[in-house]
Formats: C-alpha cells, structure tokens, sequence
C-alpha cells in the first residue's frame, strides 16, 4: 500500500469509530430512559442501523473507492458493537453489586 491509501485508511478507520461510538451513545442515552421498553430500544436499533448505511451510501455516492467505504463501514459498526458491549457489561456488574434483598435496575 502506498502512504497515502494507509492515511486514507487510518483515517476512514478513525472517522467511522468516531460515527459508531457516537451511534451507540444515543441509543444508549435513549434506552437508558425507558430500560424496560424494549420497543424504543428496537426503534433505536432500527435508526442507528439505519444511519450507519445512510453514511455508507453517502460515500459510495461520493465515489470513494470501495476499499475506504469498507474500512469506514467496519470500523463504524466495530466500535458501536463494542460500545454496547460494554454498556451491558457494565450494567451487569451494576447489578450484580445490588445490595442483597433489592432489585437490581
């Protein structure tokens, strides 16, 4: 690869983390005000999925070569799942520390 195709690269990379931590931030925020509605947690599912091919489509629209659309879609996607991963790690371990005898959130 030459230089500037690993940049563009590393950028895409770094541009669709960006897009996907922020994806996973507003359905988390969104969840967390209902965590028992689980059709605003589908709803919100359904629109970040959404937005992540609308971004996808925009730079195939803009010509970008197919390798850099897919780098951005992966890394994109890559850092959303891991956001929530954690977010359900850490809502495990929340639970898990409830005093005995209450229920955890």
């Amino acid at each position: 690869m030459t230089e500037f195709v690993k940049k563009r690269a590393t950028q895409m990379r770094q541009i669709g983390a960006e897009y996907g931590r922020d994806l996973a931030a507003a359905l988390l925020l969104a969840v967390e005000q209902d965590p028992a509605d689980l059709a605003v947690e589908r709803r919100m599912t359904a629109i970040v999925l959404r937005e992540i091919g609308a971004a996808v489509q925009r730079l195939r629209e803009a010509s970008l070569p197919e390798l850099f659309v897919a780098i951005y879609e992966r890394a994109c996607r890559e850092s959303c799942r891991a956001e929530l991963l954690a977010a359900i790690a850490q809502r495990q371990a929340d639970a898990g520390a409830a005093p005995a005898g209450r229920a955890a959130a």
